[in-house]
């Protein structure tokens, strides 16, 4: 946080400010490294918190002379940099006026390998003698070193109102049990993202910008975190938000929606929630591709996805419940202004809508069209909008609210 920075800080801050005028809702992130020091005269100020190599001399990196020195440090409580990274996790946040941190090389490893210091044991680790097998010297792993600092930069920050994102796996339980959102670098290869997957289903995107960089983050249970807003795919805004129940090859359950490679038959267990069906091409394109969904003792949705394409089935607070037997909804097509679908059902049924994109508001009216009868007005009962579907063949229902353009 040196004043050389200041012009730099101003920016992001007016960045920040420029992007919440045009989307409120979204969250500006700042970086933050506590693994490595550009600071001016960091070098002496922080020696107490420096890597070392055998010799005892810090670790660097000039990076090819494109970006600026960077000296390896190790961030603890008791040491002068991880105090320093305290500090300046709360300046970020009150300078620059900032939703939160995304926090580079959170784990404080090297790349595919524990990251070591000579200088500063962590009480654990040591490096032994190969042919004595006896211990040759105690050294540090700073993942273990850094720990009790990382966990009260994350306490810190939360109890200020902020949100954080990590880059890398939790690298111990303490850290994995704050829930803290995180992504894993997949780009590298095809086994790293496994590292993650008791922590985050979020893989970093990298430079493709292809869909099939979609599809081979399914197939390891991921979904990318991109970095650009040019993307020639259309997926990105139907994966989330995505709460993880199971995560498989291809295929990824979660509280909000199913998203998925693979043909099957596909639902919540044991629950008639209905879905709104979006395919997508091999390009990541949306189609007009719709999947009907049977409705017994619970609903599921038959698709058959081709090679490379992909299915979205959204969870919506819609329920059907089927009287004395089988129903099959299709075209469901919901949003803020309302609910539009087809439903067949040999003996009737009772759809039942709670609130969600679609408000149901206590004591509000709502216009219900079935088929060619007149539209008639309901209002919610408990917060729900109950709605009785007749016997017979495929039914054209629509429900919005009363005096709105009818939701095609």
């Amino acid at each position: 946080m040196d004043d050389y920075w200041a012009d730099f800080r101003g920016r992001l801050k007016a960045a920040a400010a420029r992007i919440r005028e045009a989307c409120p809702e979204v969250k500006v992130l700042v970086y933050y490294d506590s693994q490595r020091d550009t600071s001016e005269g960091g070098h002496e100020r922080f020696k107490d918190s420096w890597l070392t190599n055998r010799k005892g001399e810090q670790l660097s990196t000039e990076w090819s002379g494109v970006y600026s020195l960077t000296y390896s440090v190790v961030a603890t409580l008791q040491n002068s940099y991880g105090k320093a990274m305290l500090a300046a996790a709360d300046r970020y946040l009150d300078e620059m006026e900032i939703d939160g941190l995304y926090w580079d090389e959170m784990e404080c490893v090297g790349y595919g390998a524990p990251l070591l210091t000579y200088n500063i044991p962590d009480g654990h680790s040591c490096i032994l003698d190969p042919k004595s097998y006896t211990i040759e010297r105690e050294v540090g792993v700073t993942t273990l070193l850094g720990e009790g600092h990382r966990l009260a930069v994350i306490d810190r920050v939360r109890k200020r109102g902020g949100f954080l994102m990590g880059n890398g796996p939790a690298c111990t339980w303490a850290i994995l049990a704050t829930g803290m959102q995180r992504m894993v670098e997949i780009q590298h290869n095809d086994h790293w993202c496994f590292e993650g997957l008791l922590g985050t289903p979020l893989g970093y995107a990298s430079a493709r910008t292809d869909f099939g960089n979609v599809t081979r983050a399914l197939r390891f249970g991921f979904l990318l975190v991109g970095t650009r807003y040019d993307y020639t795919h259309e997926i990105s805004r139907y994966l989330f938000p995505f709460t993880p129940i199971e995560l498989h090859h291809g295929y990824l359950l979660g509280k909000e929606r199913i998203i998925t490679l693979h043909p099957g038959a596909y639902g919540w267990p044991g629950e008639r929630c209905l879905v709104q069906v979006r395919h997508f091409n091999r390009d990541g394109k949306l189609t007009d591709t719709d999947y009907p969904t049977t409705v017994a003792k619970e609903a599921r949705t038959a698709i058959q996805p081709g090679e490379e394409e992909v299915v979205v089935l959204e969870r919506l607070p819609v329920t059907l419940d089927p009287r004395g037997g089988g129903a099959e909804v299709s075209q469901v097509r919901y949003s803020a202004e309302g609910l539009a679908l087809s439903v067949t059902a040999p003996r009737g049924a009772t759809l039942r809508i709670a609130t969600g994109a679609f408000e149901i508001r206590p004591g509000a009216r709502y216009s219900v069209r079935i088929g060619s009868q007149p539209a008639r007005t309901v209002t919610p009962e408990k917060g729900i909008l109950t709605v009785v579907i007749p016997a017979g063949a495929a039914t054209p229902v629509t429900v919005s609210p009363a005096g709105a353009p009818v939701p095609g």
